[in-house]
């Protein structure tokens, strides 16, 4: 039966008064998605998968629907790249596909990636036409994206705001939706953690079953993935690390939102993205303070307009600092260069979040075969901070060689 704006099966398909509904495909987003405030989109093998690996080393994902023109001028005009097919990829020098493999493999040099999809980026675009919030939902996101939308539920001062996930399914030859088992099990992965939030009476009875179908094959999940029709078809085509990316539960703290036609990770309510010439004078604001506010005795190098210049014309023009940004506010910055942190300070008022280790875990992601950094040795609390975060101390010296003469240590990072 056709669900549209104005069809009767609306009132029921939204699955209210239940505050966390679930629904398959295309028509099952245009159905729900009005009656939202976040619509979780689950396409497991691969697209949202893809936008996890990518978010997770600051690779802003573009979407763009199957079958619709202007793929390659967009990506041309954000000076990013448009990915192609697998097969198409293969022995191409930096070609990106809908292989979570080949994002994985970019990580290291991509920043904006154009990626069509005939499902995951065709329903985000529909929800997103609907007017509500759309975060990519993948089993590697599924308690960060359960413990997003359970905050969205508490901030609502009415009690009455909802949530959707979507499974995306896939399509059978003649273009109708086929339901998928990696989507219900993606879906319901989010939906079961989303249940021991806020309670699993909030969920429709459409989103337990889902839940329960997650609870059904969790034990032995990556088995489950690669015997589905999907899996055995990337199987099959060469494929099997994609089957175990995604298979990958919960390895990212990252929830990846779409935000001006790009997914840009969010954690703690807080944007991880590319600086921008924007972002240069509060990212030297946020240098400024952090450096005062941790280095209380050491003299720095140079005055503070210096470094503002430094910040504009280094940092952030050079392409290769990303920050963290909360409420249109800079609260924290990274600047990296190929196996080195240059740079990685949190605001002071901002500490204490996530903020830092979400930032470190992106310069990982970029350089997969490790890192070194420098920190002064006076500064106790980032030596403590990058022992958490799996960084040994191998040299010292007496900082003959930097210029604050401020003896120092270099850390390494080995993966």
């Amino acid at each position: 039966m056709p669900v549209g704006k104005n069809h009767a099966m609306d009132r029921y398909a939204d699955q209210a008064p239940h505050r966390v509904r679930f629904e398959w495909g295309a028509r099952g987003a245009a159905a729900v998605a009005p009656h939202v405030v976040v619509c979780a989109v689950v396409d497991v093998l691969s697209f949202t998968t893809c936008v996890s690996v990518a978010v997770d080393a600051g690779i802003a994902i573009h979407p763009h629907r199957w079958g619709r023109e202007g793929a390659a001028e967009r990506a041309a005009a954000i000076g990013g790249v448009v990915a192609v097919g697998r097969e198409e990829g293969e022995g191409m020098p930096r070609a990106v596909s809908l292989s979570p493999a080949s994002l994985r493999a970019a990580a290291t040099w991509a920043h904006d990636i154009v990626l069509p999809s005939p499902n995951g980026a065709t329903i985000s675009a529909v929800a997103a036409e609907a007017g509500t919030t759309v975060v990519a939902a993948s089993l590697r996101t599924a308690g960060a994206v359960a413990e997003h939308l359970a905050a969205v539920l508490a901030a609502d001062p009415t009690g009455s705001a909802a949530v959707a996930v979507i499974a995306c399914g896939e399509r059978w030859p003649e273009d109708t939706l086929r339901p998928a088992l990696e989507d219900l099990v993606g879906a319901g992965a989010v939906l079961d953690a989303l249940a021991a939030l806020v309670g699993d009476g909030t969920l429709s009875p459409d989103a337990r079953a889902a839940a329960a179908a997650y609870r059904g094959v969790c034990a032995d999940l990556a088995t489950a993935l690669g015997d589905t029709a999907s899996g055995r078809e990337l199987r099959d085509r060469g494929y099997p690390d994609d089957i175990a990316i995604a298979a990958e539960v919960d390895a990212s703290p990252l929830v990846p939102v779409l935000r001006e036609g790009r997914f840009v990770a969010m954690v703690a309510g807080v944007e991880l993205r590319r600086a921008t010439a924007d972002d240069s004078a509060q990212t030297a604001e946020v240098w400024l303070r952090s450096f005062a506010g941790a280095l209380p005795t050491v003299t720095r190098a140079h005055p503070d307009d210096d470094v503002r210049r430094w910040v504009r014309d280094v940092l952030v023009a050079g392409g290769r600092t990303w920050v963290a940004v909360d409420g249109g506010r800079v609260v924290g910055l990274l600047a990296l260069r190929p196996g080195w942190v240059e740079q990685l300070y949190v605001d002071p008022a901002a500490q204490g979040r996530g903020i830092g280790a979400a930032l470190l875990d992106l310069a990982k992601a970029r350089n997969p075969g490790g890192l070194q950094l420098w920190t002064f040795q006076v500064n106790a609390g980032a030596r403590r901070f990058y022992a958490r975060e799996g960084f040994v101390e191998v040299e010292h010296t007496d900082g003959a060689a930097n210029e604050e003469r401020e003896p120092d240590i270099r850390l390494t990072w080995s993966p």
